[in-house]
């Protein structure tokens, strides 16, 4: 029998465009919101024709970026891009999950039907996943799950889970709701939950660290 043969992965590519955030207003002080200037940054560098958009050293604090096509998102060392805690700031978007219709926030990073797109560096992107994640207390010794209930959250009785706050948990049953008034009408427990949709072809994440929530919560 004879073996089928693996397509060959076609990496992306950029061109020599370099752009940097620091150049549209972005601040890395940990303390000033940088989403319009770094998505000012990528959105010239995509209008540019493509390249790279740099993110020097520095902790970087935004809310969720859009990738376009033919932009290297590139963090130097010393760069940390710490994503908001503040779920205002990421709209509820209908899109998929596990190939059925759902609603859910706009992903850190996301992207869909790009060509061509990257992140690199050695930098690290941080998601904050303690304030979105729900926690099984059999993942957790007995010390860790004391901690954790202390430090606040709601925990699910029937199934021994905590969630970040008490809209994180009705929320999660609530995910996979797709019609636009039941959307509006559960908005504020949805805004509790948090899983993204997005699809690109051509990607490639050669970034040192992803933590928490992180990029594996927006796959592109």
């Amino acid at each position: 029998m004879m073996s089928k043969q693996m397509p060959v992965v076609e990496q992306p590519s950029f061109p020599a465009h370099t752009v940097s955030i620091s150049d549209f207003g972005a601040v890395g002080d940990g303390s000033r919101l940088n989403t319009e200037a770094m998505q000012q940054a990528i959105d010239a560098c995509a209008a540019a024709g493509g390249g790279t958009v740099v993110i020097p050293a520095g902790l970087w604090l935004t809310g969720p970026l859009e990738l376009r096509s033919r932009i290297r998102l590139h963090a130097e060392k010393g760069a940390v891009i710490a994503f908001s805690r503040d779920k205002a700031l990421y709209p509820l978007l209908t899109g998929y999950w596990e190939g059925q219709t759902a609603v859910r926030y706009q992903p850190t990073i996301s992207g869909s039907g790009l060509m061509d797109i990257a992140i690199t560096g050695e930098g690290v992107f941080d998601g904050n996943g303690d304030a979105w994640r729900p926690v099984k207390d059999w993942k957790m010794t007995s010390k860790q799950w004391s901690a954790l209930l202390a430090s606040g959250g709601v925990v699910d009785l029937e199934t021994n889970i905590w969630w970040p706050d008490d809209g994180a948990m009705p929320g999660g049953y609530l995910k996979n709701v797709d019609n636009s008034s039941q959307l509006l009408r559960h908005e504020r427990i949805m805004r509790g939950y948090f899983l993204p949709h997005s699809s690109s072809k051509r990607s490639s994440s050669t970034s040192a660290a992803y933590l928490t929530r992180g990029l594996e919560s927006a796959p592109l």
